[in-house]
């Protein structure tokens, strides 16, 4: 939880975090967000792909939000890029 704690006080986003168990089983996805904003940060060390991106627009169809960022701290695969692009996230890199 650090890293999400971390690019919220970097960016100066007033974001609550969301527990996704209720969502997915999954442990690599972080999640915090408000009226506006849904915020996803991917921790996982493998390369992020189109499935993955996948898993993530349909995880974003649960929050009505108008503005989707996503942080990835891994390699990024340019047909997930593309996908998310088209469907209006912005992407950030995590070092």
């Amino acid at each position: 939880m650090s890293i999400l704690k971390e690019a919220l006080d970097i960016l100066n986003l007033d974001l609550k975090t969301f527990d996704l168990k209720n969502l997915t089983t999954k442990k690599t996805y972080l999640c915090a967000l408000n009226k506006e904003i849904v915020l996803f940060i991917y921790t996982g060390k493998s390369r992020f792909i189109l499935k993955n991106a996948l898993f993530l627009e349909n995880l974003a169809n649960n929050f009505n939000q108008n503005k989707k960022l996503f942080f990835i701290k891994s390699a990024l695969c340019s047909k997930a890029n593309q996908y998310l692009s088209e469907k209006g996230f912005n992407i950030y890199a995590i070092l």
